[in-house]
């Protein structure tokens, strides 16, 4: 079945996804730049209604670039751990999603940054978010990324929205060793039909209320019905 993952800036949103049928939610703030880390307090709100397959923590402390210093990758290891242990009694599984990737122009996946936040995660899932698809060869980095035991990659296939064409290389590629989660550009109208055509196992997506940091509870379910219904 695939995989309905609802990303919310607003913690309470957690239980309007869990009631709409979604399996996950991906917790995050400042939606804006593309999310940062949520608060500790946004993590126990959001804990006390998720989705039955749980919650994906976003790990990202600034708006802009990938491209991580040695003490901005310290900052999420720290960040990880004490995520991990504030969730330890969880009744839901909790993971996280982050990402580095090297400085110069077509860059490559910061092995090193990479292994850090795997070991920092432990156990728990590991998602590589939308710095994927500023990487030149995603078929290496996804390799490098299996090999690392990453758990699932957010990509567009390396465009501005989600290219089916793309993804289903990528689709193919992972054979069933990571999820390929279809991102960017995935809304109610479209989902079926990308999910239809990359064969992806997982889909990311927003329901945003117009002018709104929060969700839009009929828009969740449209979604999840759209999918259950037809795929």
């Amino acid at each position: 079945m695939i995989q309905i993952e609802i990303c919310v800036e607003e913690a309470t949103d957690s239980r309007l996804a869990a009631e709409a049928g979604a399996d996950r939610i991906e917790l995050c703030r400042e939606l804006w730049c593309g999310g940062l880390t949520p608060t500790d307090e946004d993590l126990r709100v959001a804990l006390e209604g998720a989705p039955a397959g749980g919650i994906r923590i976003l790990v990202r402390e600034r708006p802009e670039g990938f491209a991580l210093t040695t003490d901005e990758v310290d900052g999420l290891v720290e960040r990880i751990e004490h995520l991990r242990h504030l969730s330890e009694t969880a009744e839901v599984p909790v993971g996280f999603v982050v990402g580095s990737i090297t400085a110069e122009e077509g860059g490559e996946i910061d092995l090193e940054a990479a292994r850090r936040f795997r070991v920092a995660a432990g156990d728990r899932p590991l998602v590589f978010h939308r710095a994927f698809d500023e990487v030149a060869d995603q078929h290496r980095a996804l390799d490098q990324l299996i090999e690392l035991g990453y758990t699932g990659v957010l990509t567009t296939g390396g465009h501005q929205v989600a290219d089916p064409e793309s993804l289903r290389a990528l689709v193919k590629q992972a054979d069933g060793r990571i999820a390929i989660i279809a991102s960017g550009g995935v809304r109610a109208h479209n989902v079926v039909e990308i999910l239809q055509q990359t064969g992806a196992p997982e889909v990311h997506m927003r329901a945003p209320l117009p002018d709104s940091t929060k969700s839009d509870p009929q828009l969740m379910q449209e979604i999840v019905g759209r999918v259950r219904a037809e795929l």
